[in-house]
């Protein structure tokens, strides 16, 4: 009887062992997600009290971005001016000139100098005229 008492209160302590086990795993698993969640607050937090700042450094550039697109629209119609001014600026001569190309990559139309797209960057007027063939540009491209 007392063997038989010893043996249930061992598996009694073995199951009581385990559960102890899990539930010790299911608070560290517990714990972490609190800790997860607290440091999101606290970053939530943080975000709003910049919130004010950073909307004003967003409006300060949208108004930025406005003036310098303004600008922007602004050279465009000076330098189709200038260019107008060209000798033999008819509509030919145009088509191989710089005229500036919205969709193209400034990259790509302007490597500090280096060739590349240098056929956009250059003039390629009326063959008559002294600057035929000759890129306009300080430090020439080797493309003409």
């Amino acid at each position: 009887m007392h063997a038989t008492r010893c043996r249930r209160d061992n598996e009694e302590n073995v199951r009581l062992e385990m559960d102890i086990e899990a539930l010790d795993r299911e608070f560290r698993e517990c714990s972490q997600e609190i800790k997860d969640v607290y440091k999101a607050t606290q970053g939530m937090e943080t975000d709003l009290r910049n919130r004010s700042l950073r909307e004003a450094e967003r409006d300060q550039l949208k108004q930025k971005t406005k003036e310098l697109q303004v600008e922007l629209e602004g050279l465009e119609q000076r330098m189709v001016t200038l260019q107008d001014g060209l000798p033999g600026s008819g509509a030919s001569s145009r088509s191989g000139s710089f005229i500036f190309n919205r969709s193209s990559n400034s990259a790509d139309s302007f490597q500090g100098g280096a060739p590349g797209r240098c056929s956009e960057r250059c003039v390629r007027s009326n063959p008559e005229t002294p600057e035929a063939g000759r890129c306009v540009r300080p430090g020439r491209c080797s493309m003409m």
